[in-house]
């Protein structure tokens, strides 16, 4: 993909170096860059391309079993032997954008003390649970509304109308009609009653009781 296409890129680019470049870097005087070009093609570490470039074809491993061999050439007068440690260790080991993961550096929070301080005050005035309790006397409440209901609550009987006919030979009606009130009477049960109340009011079935 882009980031093999990139270490292609840039490794074709580091391998090949012109003798301007050398001499502009201050490796070489001007004009002694063929000579350097000999040594390094002679000791095998590329190849000149034409009279004024050179080509690297070592790795950095490979180069680095070289540097007994390359020692020798510090002596050489037109040779800036440090530059050319620093340009062959550049060339061959390079400045990619593709880094290691593992190098990424970590960096500190800096945490402003004092502004700190005041969210520790707000937090500590806001982290709470807030609770609302009703304190209620059920059993006062409960007496109380008894005495309203006994006051109040009153449930009158029902009248009933009893006709009765008497069947006769004639064409007048001698109908007769009674009214009485109706005795109580009960077709549920106390504990049906109450269970019945409690779900209708939405109170306790022991409140409905008392």
């Amino acid at each position: 993909g882009a980031i093999q296409q990139e270490i292609s890129e840039h490794r074709l680019s580091k391998q090949a170096c012109s003798g301007g470049e050398l001499e502009k870097i201050g490796m070489v005087k001007k004009g002694y860059y063929g000579a350097l070009f000999e040594k390094l093609e002679g000791l095998g570490c590329g190849e000149r391309t034409d009279d004024e470039n050179f080509k690297l074809t070592l790795n950095q491993n490979e180069i680095l079993k070289k540097v007994p061999e390359l020692e020798n050439l510090k002596d050489e007068t037109y040779l800036d032997f440090e530059k050319l440690k620093d340009f062959l260790k550049d060339r061959l080991v390079g400045n990619l954008r593709v880094r290691n993961k593992n190098e990424r550096k970590t960096e500190k929070i800096k945490i402003n003390k004092e502004n700190f301080k005041k969210f520790e005050t707000l937090w500590a005035g806001l982290n709470h649970q807030a609770r609302i309790a009703y304190a209620i006397d059920s059993e006062s409440l409960i007496d109380e509304i008894v005495k309203k209901i006994n006051a109040s609550f009153k449930v009158s009987s029902k009248s009933v109308s009893v006709t009765t006919h008497k069947k006769v030979e004639t064409m007048g009606n001698n109908a007769k009609t009674k009214t009485f009130d109706r005795e109580s009477a009960c077709v549920w049960s106390l504990h049906e009653f109450i269970s019945a109340l409690s779900n209708k009011v939405k109170l306790s079935f022991k409140s409905v009781a008392k």
